[in-house]
């Protein structure tokens, strides 16, 4: 960045910008909530069993 000092103007001679995010692919994105899916339907699964068994 160079300055001009007669009118107080600034000046960009190189830019460089390094990006370091990573995206994860959509496969992994669809596993991920599939078994997170599949966690909450087990959890409940086993709950409502436990209930079953405590009513008798």
């Amino acid at each position: 960045m160079a300055r001009n000092h007669n009118y107080e103007r600034y000046d960009i001679n190189s830019t460089t910008v390094i990006s370091n995010h990573v995206v994860p692919e959509p496969l992994t994105i669809l596993g991920a909530g599939t078994a997170v899916a599949f966690g909450i339907s087990f959890k409940r699964k086993v709950n409502q069993s436990q209930n079953q068994s405590n009513k008798s």
